[in-house]
């Protein structure tokens, strides 16, 4: 279920009511590709941060993997930070951070590993906020683009199946992974000051 979901096109219909709302439909619109999978991997990390990578590798491990992702990316003139759900964490675009940074991956790591002292979301708030994307679909604001597929029945089958599995982390989608620059997430406090601040307004 999550192959056929992840190979579905979405988008938002009609105006956002509240935050939550807000936040989806931005997200949906903003970024190119997005299918289901990738908006319940952008509530994941809303909620849950990178607390599945920070408990599995120590930290040269993770120095070394964010090495080898800030080299591949390419310098960009975009927002350094985008504000997930709630604001609690952040993705940092790895493009724009090359361009204002250049290659100093310990700095980028030293963000992501702030998030050791972040405190942990848990499953039944990540659950509610599941539940709250379930009722989009009931109400068909989130829709697919192209096909007439029944995404709400498909999405309430692959969230049974995903809560049996206590909810593990999901990779974006393949249309999304294409379309979209290379990131890692970081508490949103790790870019509270400089440049990064102004791009989140805060």
């Amino acid at each position: 279920m999550e192959k056929e979901l992840s190979g579905l096109e979405v988008c938002f219909a009609g105006a956002a009511r509240d935050e939550f709302e807000k936040a989806i439909k931005n997200y949906v619109v903003t970024h190119s590709g997005v299918t289901l999978v990738d908006i319940v991997k952008f509530l994941y990390q809303s909620v849950l941060g990178t607390h599945h990578i920070l408990d599995h590798m120590d930290d040269g491990q993770i120095e070394n993997w964010i090495k080898e992702q800030l080299e591949s990316a390419k310098p960009a003139d975009r927002p350094l930070a985008e504000p997930l759900f709630g604001k609690r964490w952040v993705r940092l675009d790895l493009g724009a951070f090359r361009l204002q940074h250049g290659n100093d991956y310990r700095l980028a790591a030293q963000m992501f590993l702030s998030g050791r002292c972040k405190e942990k979301g848990s499953d039944k708030e990540f659950s509610r906020t599941i539940e709250r994307l379930s009722k989009l679909l009931q109400n068909q604001k989130v829709r697919p683009i192209r096909s007439q597929f029944e995404l709400s029945t498909a999405f309430c089958l692959f969230i049974k199946t995903y809560k049996q599995m206590s909810f593990p982390p999901l990779h974006h989608s393949t249309s999304f992974m294409k379309q979209n620059p290379p990131y890692i997430v970081v508490p949103s406090e790790s870019c509270a000051t400089g440049d990064a601040g102004a791009d989140l307004g805060i």
